[in-house]
């Protein structure tokens, strides 16, 4: 026995690591997964949220600034955009801005026309 007793502490050691080293690939797998749940989710969210302050942003252009022409409009609008999201702590680039603005006014307009008919 006490010959032997040296190998399985050396078995029991390196058990011991396989299965701790197997654990933590588990581990990184699986935060993986939630990390990229959460992405999708927090995007989802940052969607949401882009689409109503935009349809804010171009409701606010379209009462406030009646006189101005369209390219106006858009920078008033993208303007207090911008600022929302800045309070908010969300970063959107100003092309993506304009886009949902863009989205939003067309929205605005077919609603309009069709309410108007």
């Amino acid at each position: 026995m006490k010959y032997i007793e040296p190998y399985l502490e050396t078995l029991v050691t390196a058990l011991a690591g396989l299965l701790v080293t197997a654990l933590l690939a588990v581990i990184a797998t699986i935060r993986g997964k939630i990390d990229g749940w959460l992405a999708a989710r927090t995007t989802a969210a940052e969607q949401q949220i882009l689409h109503l302050v935009a349809k804010e942003a171009c409701a606010l252009a379209e009462r406030l600034f009646i006189e101005q022409g369209g390219p106006e409009k858009m920078k008033q609008a993208i303007a207090y955009a911008a600022e929302e999201f800045r309070r908010k702590g969300i970063a959107v680039s100003p092309a993506k801005l304009e886009a949902a603005i863009e989205a939003a006014w067309l929205d605005y307009r077919v609603k309009a026309s069709t309410s108007a008919h």
